[in-house]
């Protein structure tokens, strides 16, 4: 069974513990529990972070909740640097 490429998504909101995704119509299929590989870069940084990921929430037709499953420290060091900048919500 071949791996579909990369799938372009929107980040609405992230945290340390994961992120929700807004994703196209071809990715709303994924089931709770699918496991994903996902590379991002935060906003003003050029560092790319790659994270294992896995769907534990669906809200609506396009929109994914996913944990991470999977980070290097160096990935977790930069994303707990960022979210703790980030203006209390």
């Amino acid at each position: 069974m071949t791996q579909p490429g990369p799938i372009n998504v929107k980040a609405l909101d992230i945290s340390q513990s994961g992120m929700l995704l807004e994703v196209p119509q071809s990715a709303a299929h994924w089931a709770l529990g699918k496991d994903l590989q996902l590379q991002f870069t935060l906003p003003a940084q050029s560092q790319v972070i790659k994270a294992g990921a896995s769907v534990v929430r669906k809200q609506g037709a396009t929109h994914l909740g996913v944990r991470f499953t999977r980070l290097l420290s160096e990935d977790l060091q930069a994303l707990q640097q960022y979210v703790q900048s980030l203006p209390p919500s």
